[in-house]
């Protein structure tokens, strides 16, 4: 389930070209959403963020 789950993550970052950290293991899932080119959290994390929330 947990990779199913970043599987589509990986699938929403490479549309939005906007690739967060991704760590996980049996039945869970760590992200780490931030634009290291800025050094902060933008505008795009928001979109992605949201956007991931939407998956089922």
């Amino acid at each position: 389930m947990a990779k199913r789950f970043v599987d589509e993550i990986s699938i929403l970052a490479e549309i939005q070209n906007h690739h967060p950290d991704i760590s996980f293991g049996w039945g869970y899932v760590h992200l780490m959403l931030f634009s290291h080119d800025e050094q902060k959290i933008t505008q795009r994390d928001l979109v992605l963020a949201n956007a991931i929330s939407n998956i089922d």
